[in-house]
């Protein structure tokens, strides 16, 4: 008797588990499907953004550090 509800106890938190996973692969799969249309977006901003490192540095020494009047030549 007392094994037949260790068993059951352990089938239920099998079971709860498998929801909460299955739950979770479904909340990550609509939220990749949601960002999907930006991510060429995001990897050609990151590719810009490490492209134009090294020139955004020598302008910033060129301009003694003062970002705003750079951020608004890299605008241009």
């Amino acid at each position: 008797m007392h094994n037949s509800i260790e068993r059951e106890e352990k089938v239920n938190l099998a079971i709860e588990i498998a929801i909460k996973l299955g739950m979770l692969a479904i909340v990550i799969y609509i939220s990749y499907l949601i960002a999907k249309p930006f991510m060429a977006i995001v990897v050609w901003g990151i590719i810009i953004a490490v492209a134009l490192s090294p020139v955004i540095n020598s302008l910033e020494k060129r301009f003694g550090n003062r970002k705003k009047s750079l951020s608004h030549l890299l605008l241009l």
